[in-house]
């Protein structure tokens, strides 16, 4: 321990005596107080950065919902140096007085107390309370884009769709459905589609058609209907 040195004049009723006390530095001078996360960075970064960059707000691309979110930075680069506070662009841009420039870009801007709380929690090594979060991370599933395998087509059914099914049907044993008429079609898809019935006469061509691919034809139609297709 690093210690100066006083001098001390002792008497009782016998002798008096010069004594060389220790005094350790410490107790000389003040140490720094120990910067409250909760109680006095959090209150600061709530009333000057939430409305931009807490919850589902990431303006910039930045957040400081987490500590890892916070350190992570904007689209910019880095807002934070841990223990660097001239370093950190955030003391730069909420101390900056360029118009455009400084954060937060309109409200009352941070005392100087404040910035002087920002700088020493930096300096200090930007201590997060553990398991705090201005807005915990929602779950986001790993969706990726992919290319299924699809099982093997049955009795000639190839449409992708059908395959799945026939594929499951097969595992659990169940009976494949026959395939639907041109009638049963007609109405369904016309249901579907234009919440209403084929009338006759559409009808009746389509059945009359001769052609293979007269079931796209048909949805053709139906979705060429506006006003049907817009009421339902």
């Amino acid at each position: 321990m690093i210690a100066s040195f006083s001098r001390v004049f002792l008497c009782n009723p016998l002798r008096c005596v010069w004594l060389l006390v220790a005094i350790p530095n410490s107790i000389q001078a003040d140490e720094p107080a120990i910067i409250d996360f909760s109680h006095e960075i959090v209150p600061i970064l709530r009333k000057h950065c939430e409305e931009c960059h807490v919850g589902d707000h990431r303006k910039g691309s930045f957040s400081i919902n987490t500590r890892l979110e916070l350190l992570k930075g904007s689209e910019n680069g880095p807002v934070l140096e841990v223990g660097k506070s001239d370093a950190s662009r955030m003391i730069d841009l909420i101390t900056s007085t360029v118009e455009g420039e400084r954060m937060p870009p309109e409200g009352p801007r941070l005392q100087t107390s404040e910035v002087d709380l920002l700088k020493r929690w930096i300096d200090g090594g930007a201590i997060w309370e553990d398991g705090f979060a201005f807005k915990a991370p929602s779950y986001e599933p790993p969706l990726k884009p992919r290319t299924p395998v699809l099982p093997a087509s049955r009795n000639g059914r190839t449409n992708p769709i059908d395959r799945v099914i026939d594929n499951y049907l097969a595992l659990v044993e169940l009976p494949t459905p026959s395939p639907a008429s041109d009638s049963t079609f007609a109405r369904r898809i016309s249901q579907d589609l234009n919440g209403l019935l084929l009338d006759s006469a559409k009808l009746k061509v389509f059945l009359t058609d001769n052609v293979a691919n007269r079931r796209e034809n048909l949805i053709d139609v139906l979705l060429a209907d506006d006003q049907a297709y817009a009421e339902h």
